[in-house]
């Protein structure tokens, strides 16, 4: 019996739509083009339903031209696992929309908003888009152009309070322009010594009764190896006698430092030298953390698009109270 030709049309797209595939390779059971429909696993399709209004819904008049539009869900508001905010960021207003479980969340806005604020010399954040997170019952927030803050609602007022958060790190960059070389200890006076020079030291520990025992006892100033409570007596009393300097191995190897805690965004160095000259600040300009996270007890702040800060992440202590949102350093002294 000869063979007869049928056709047999097969219309299952279980496999819904590929883009990246050419005719060569094509799978089966997919479309290479579609609109707004929706593939089930038994290769139903369906067409998307639009969007609609919500029952009862209200609404609420903003101006959202050329600003950038971005909602979080704030979850375990105030440390309540039964409350949830909705986040609105319109330019640089945050609104608040309350949420009571139905779904239904424009009839949950509240009156209470924030306000990004750039910081000085910034262009303004309306274009930009705010990144959330949260932690321990509060919202955390970081702009490009802006402070972080840290938000606190309150339930039963309905109000959100924002407090700027100012990160601080230690200083273990020091004063870049000391001219020594590392072990190098250099004949001079406290008094004259090199300003850089004499900041690095005190970053590293010294203190000024310990430099002028040892100006008082050498022609020369400690190095930038030299750790200052290595230079004890029997009594454990610092010494700075010939005979213990000459009993220290000095190495090269830079001592620790990092006593000075500095604003991360302007690491004034002249300020904790009570206005000494020719130390050179290091700053970020209008930039501030774009990107934020909480973990395990911990923000986490990065995104600074600044050169020498664009690949950093900075992250706080174990936060135990409200005071630790910008300690980006450790608790201990590294020079102890």
């Amino acid at each position: 019996m000869p063979q007869q030709t049928t056709v047999a049309v097969e219309n299952s797209f279980i496999k819904g739509l590929v883009t990246e595939a050419t005719g060569m390779n094509f799978p089966e059971q997919a479309v290479t083009e579609t609109f707004d429909c929706i593939y089930d696993i038994d290769g139903s399709v369906f067409r998307r339903t639009g969007f609609d209004f919500e029952p009862n819904f209200t609404t609420k008049t903003i101006d959202r031209s050329n600003r950038a539009i971005r909602e979080y869900v704030w979850q375990n508001v105030s440390g309540n696992g039964n409350i949830t905010v909705i986040v609105v960021q319109i330019g640089n207003t945050l609104y608040f929309y309350e949420a009571d479980g139905t779904g239904i969340f424009s009839t949950g806005a509240q009156t209470t908003t924030v306000t990004l604020t750039p910081v000085s010399g910034a262009p303004t954040p309306d274009a930009v888009e705010a990144q959330f997170t949260d932690g321990n019952g509060y919202l955390i927030v970081t702009h490009p152009y802006c402070e972080p803050m840290r938000i606190a609602y309150d339930i039963a007022a309905h109000t959100a309070t924002a407090t700027s958060i100012t990160l601080k790190i230690r200083d273990f960059e020091g004063a870049v322009a000391d001219p020594y070389a590392v072990d190098e200890r250099p004949t001079s006076t406290l008094a004259a010594l090199n300003i850089s020079h004499f900041y690095n030291l005190l970053n590293q520990g010294w203190t000024s009764g310990n430099l002028t025992a040892w100006d008082t006892a050498q022609t020369t100033m400690p190095s930038n190896v030299d750790v200052m409570w290595r230079f004890v007596d029997a009594t454990n009393t610092f010494t700075a006698t010939t005979a213990i300097i000459n009993s220290v191995v000095q190495g090269n190897t830079p001592a620790p430092n990092g006593h000075f805690i500095l604003d991360l965004a302007n690491q004034n160095r002249i300020g904790v030298m009570s206005g000494a000259p020719g130390i050179v600040n290091t700053t970020t300009g209008f930039q501030r953390p774009g990107v934020c996270a909480f973990f395990a007890g911990r923000v986490f702040y990065a995104g600074i698009n600044f050169i020498g800060f664009n690949s950093n992440i900075y992250f706080t202590q174990i936060i135990e109270n409200t005071m630790q949102y910008g300690n980006t350093y450790q608790q201990n002294d590294p020079t102890s």
